[in-house]
């Protein structure tokens, strides 16, 4: 068994645990650069690469403009808008 103080520090670490939340999404973009794997959302992306400003991600435009759209809805959409068959 271990001292008092360790067994202090395990009960203090183990309270000091956040409420239990859902795990964050996967990244959305993710590349190498300098032989380092880079990971982040698509939305830090955008601000990194100047695309969009942080006021700009947080409007209802860009948080809630993006749909998901099922396949042959997205196939349906292709033959309309494309010139050869994808």
């Amino acid at each position: 068994m271990g001292s008092a103080s360790e067994d202090t520090c395990r009960l203090s670490s183990s309270s000091a645990r956040p409420a239990w939340r859902p795990p964050p999404p996967p990244p959305e973009v993710s590349f190498r650069m300098a032989g380092q794997t880079r990971s982040m959302s698509l939305a830090e992306f955008a601000v990194h690469r100047g695309l969009y400003t942080e006021a700009e991600i947080a409007t209802d435009l860009y948080t809630q403009g993006l749909i998901m759209v099922d396949k042959p809805t997205l196939l349906g959409f292709w033959v309309v808008i494309a010139e050869k068959n994808y």
